[in-house]
């Protein structure tokens, strides 16, 4: 402890004679986080079912009050014109951990950034890696973006937290790029190249894994850009002596983007590409895989305008692997923060909505070769993004800014979609998915200049597939697919006071149906099938006040009541009522 603030005290002490010389810029970040309530319902309190007695839940918490409080101190070091020095230490306490008990110091962000000849720049320590949908890109969970009045803020920290800015991967290598200047005026090709180290070796049994990967970019002045993208995970057998195995999974394509006046008011764009995976020295050394795919779209280009829309046709093949752009956020499988189990067996408790919307540690933060298991409840058309694999179909929609004095945005966009090949039989499932969201204020209209918003946001998705004959089935006990479900986010937000806003909101799941989902095995290959009987009820009202100081300054206070009906918990239902208190800061 006095290690940790030895080292702090002399790193401020060394940034205050560096800020003298307009050396150093200090960031960073603040926030307290505080919730009290409890449980009830038939999961805590038994009930009778049939002839059977559940008995009451005698191990599990049915309050609890917790919190943390943290600190994260950001210096970004300029020794140089052409290099850049960031790191970021956390300060973070469990709101228990009186006269510095449960205090912990860490390393949160570090790395060096520069220029060299003033030609190429570098970045070595922590990456924030992107490229296309398809090849290197963190797609959003699986309920969307929220940037309403009542969950924006929670947002902000899941980002935050989770590294997750632009919908990028952070990554620990080495990134470098450069720019040519081609023939022709304004013509270009710029070049990036990254390696970064994806997993520790144990030096026993499992092997290092590294990401590498870059880009080749032609841009043509007037015309648009051609792009080449390509990713590497693999692994160095080496490094664990007991293992002797690797596997490796390379993707490439090839994207184009034409935009011309002379063309039209239209954006084309297209992307195609390829995926290998392979292992080595494996017995018995599962086969060698390759998948393909392709997208092909336009989209409206006059930015002046206040209707823009869109339209893409995808065709991903079943073997097609791209961990970089087919890594889940969501992860179902964590336990959530508040509330952990359930049961005299203290099992972990499913996620709930509130839980996805404002739970932090309820996402993956790194990419992994293997598809990820998935809730169809919550998404079951693209659950792996754009690249999910076995899709083929249409996604079209529009987005509107400022129609009107009332309206600041209508999104809406549909997707229409079926499988390239059927899972255990020739039968293919179909999708559709239809989302709506939009942010209407209505001060205008009232003749005020206080604000009144409401925002919404809806989405709707439907999977099917037909009853199989027993002659096509290659998989027995697979059957006939009808699941679907609804997705409502609605807040009302009212402005009091300038900055300060009050607000009530509702979020409701419903779910029902059933779907099959695959077993896949640690070579992605689909091994078995198991059935999900569905039905779900999942909501929560909510009603708050948040204060801005300033843009990146805000108190949040909240109450909120979730009631849960699941039928693939034992109990069933139950209820959370709890107080939060959140604030945020960021400089």
């Amino acid at each position: 402890m006095r290690k940790h603030l030895f080292l702090l005290l002399v790193t401020l002490a060394l940034g205050q004679a560096l800020k003298a010389q307009d050396k150093l810029t200090v960031y960073g970040a603040g926030r307290f986080s505080m919730h009290s309530g409890g449980v009830s319902g038939d999961v805590y309190d038994g009930l009778v079912i049939g002839a059977d007695t559940l008995s009451p839940d005698t191990v599990s918490a049915r309050s609890e009050m917790a919190g943390y409080a943290l600190f994260d101190l950001g210096f970004q070091f300029r020794p140089n014109a052409q290099t850049e020095i960031k790191a970021l230490t956390r300060v973070y306490s469990e709101l228990d951990g009186f006269w510095g008990q449960g205090i912990n110091f860490n390393f949160r962000e570090l790395y060096v950034r520069g220029i060299v000849k003033g030609k190429v720049k570098y970045r070595v320590g922590d990456l924030d890696l992107k490229m296309s949908k398809f090849t290197l890109y963190n797609s959003n969970g699986d309920l969307g973006a929220h940037d309403n009045n009542a969950t924006h803020l929670y947002e902000d920290i899941i980002q935050y937290e989770n590294f997750f800015r632009n919908n990028s991967w952070r990554q620990q290598g080495l990134q470098t790029s450069f720019k040519l200047k081609l023939p022709g005026n304004g013509n270009r090709l710029d070049v990036m190249a990254f390696l970064a180290k994806n997993r520790q070796a144990d030096y026993f049994f499992t092997p290092d894994r590294l990401l590498s990967g870059g880009m080749l970019s032609y841009e043509k002045l007037g015309w648009g850009k051609l792009d080449y993208y390509r990713t590497e995970l693999f692994e160095i057998a080496e490094t664990a002596p007991f293992s002797g195995q690797a596997q490796r999974i390379s993707t490439q394509s090839i994207a184009g983007t034409l935009k011309n006046p002379k063309l039209g008011r239209y954006v084309y764009h297209f992307e195609a590409g390829l995926s290998n995976m392979h292992y080595i020295e494996f017995e018995p050394e599962p086969s060698t895989e390759t998948g393909a795919f392709f997208q092909l779209g336009l989209r409206e280009m006059a930015k002046e305008k206040k209707l823009h829309y869109f339209a893409n046709f995808n065709y991903v093949e079943s073997q097609f692997r791209s961990p970089g752009a087919q890594s889940r956020r969501n992860n179902f499988s964590a336990a959530p923060t508040q509330f952990s189990f359930q049961g005299n067996q203290e099992n972990v408790r499913q996620q709930t909505v509130f839980d996805v919307l404002t739970d932090p540690t309820a996402y993956f933060r790194t990419i992994d070769p293997i598809l990820g298991a998935f809730n169809p409840a919550y998404s079951n058309v693209q659950p792996y993004g754009e690249a999910t694999p076995n899709r083929t179909g249409l996604q079209a929609g529009f987005r509107m800014n400022q129609d009107s004095s009332w309206v600041e945005k209508l999104d809406a966009h549909i997707w229409l979609m079926s499988e390239v090949n059927g899972e255990g039989t020739d039968k293919r499932r179909s999708f559709m998915r239809a989302d709506v969201s939009t942010t209407l204020n209505f001060a205008g209209l009232l003749q005020t200049d206080k604000a009144l918003l409401l925002e919404a946001y809806l989405k709707y998705e439907q999977t099917g597939r037909d009853p199989i004959d027993s002659e096509l089935s290659a998989i027995a006990g697979i059957g006939e697919i009808d699941l679907s479900s609804v997705f409502l986010e609605l807040t009302i937000a009212k402005e009091i006071s300038d900055d300060l806003f009050i607000h009530a909101g509702m979020y409701l799941l419903q779910a029902s149906g059933n779907e099959y989902m695959a077993v896949r095995n640690e070579f992605n290959q689909i091994t078995d099938y198991t059935e999900m009987d569905i039905e779900l009820t999942d909501r929560t009202l909510l009603a708050g006040i948040k204060y801005s100081l300033n843009q990146n300054n805000h108190l949040l206070i909240q109450v909120r009541n979730s009631n849960i009906t699941n039928e693939q918990i034992i109990g069933k239902s139950y209820s959370i009522n709890q107080a939060l208190i959140t604030y945020n800061l960021f400089f």
